[in-house]
């Protein structure tokens, strides 16, 4: 299936994950709406990037590092966790899968991207203060908020209220 293929375009531009195609230095050949807004820049600023221009400083070298031996033949494809610097100067987090695509002799030109946020889930992996008497947990801007409420909006999760063994008793 090529770039220009009709099936793989729809799939590639309807896609709720970020994806991008770049080439052999990392410049941006093609990038989805997902993607864009994943990062936060619109089509045409992508187009005029590379990958490194808004991958955050610590991650820079590993990309580089896999890319190059995904791109060589070395490597099918490599996944990761990587984090971004937005337009705006937030960092996200992404999980990525990046694979070789290979023209018709075999050879890789360009590498092709996958990368679906990560932020929300990692947010909520961290410590979440939560008040001793009352149940109630401090939210990031430094509020205390119930629970049920802060789980709903951070990770689109409903309360289901059940009793325990050892309060039943």
């Amino acid at each position: 299936m090529s770039l220009a293929d009709p099936a793989f375009r729809a799939i590639f531009e309807d896609s709720p994950i970020g994806i991008v195609v770049v080439d052999r230095d990392l410049k941006i050949v093609d990038v989805n709406a997902a993607y864009c807004d994943l990062v936060g820049y619109t089509e045409a600023e992508m187009m005029a990037r590379s990958i490194p221009d808004f991958t955050h400083p610590e991650d820079r070298a590993r990309d580089l590092e896999f890319a190059g031996l995904v791109l060589s033949g070395a490597l099918p494809h490599y996944r990761a966790e990587k984090r971004y610097i937005t337009k705006s100067g937030d960092t996200v987090w992404a999980s990525i899968t990046v694979t070789a695509l290979l023209d018709p002799s075999g050879v890789s030109r360009y590498t092709f991207s996958m990368a679906q946020s990560l932020t929300e889930r990692r947010a909520l992996r961290g410590i979440l203060p939560v008040c001793r008497s009352c149940k109630r947990v401090r939210d990031a801007e430094g509020r205390w908020r119930e629970l049920e409420s802060y789980l709903r909006e951070r990770a689109s999760a409903e309360i289901l209220h059940d009793v325990c063994p050892e309060c039943s008793a």
